[in-house]
């Protein structure tokens, strides 16, 4: 996870830092995929890693999170 957080340092939602990396299938579900930098996505923890990556609710994961971010990132928000 280090060596994701420096490749890549910004929130891939809204270009913000500090990120939190953020598991794009939970490790509770996927576990084998725990260490598996396919499975990370930088998010801020001002916001993004909570409302992007949680739909609002620590308990909730949003399976299409990095479908999320490139929509952003298409559109240029």
């Amino acid at each position: 996870m280090n060596a994701y957080r420096k490749a890549v340092p910004k929130c891939e939602y809204c270009g913000r830092s500090p990120i939190h990396v953020h598991h794009v299938l939970p490790v509770a579900q996927r576990p084998d995929l725990a260490h598996v930098p396919e499975n990370f996505i930088s998010l801020c923890g001002k916001r993004c890693h909570l409302t992007i990556g949680h739909a609002g609710n620590w308990k909730h994961w949003v399976h299409n999170v990095r479908e999320l971010c490139r929509v952003v990132e298409v559109k240029g928000l």
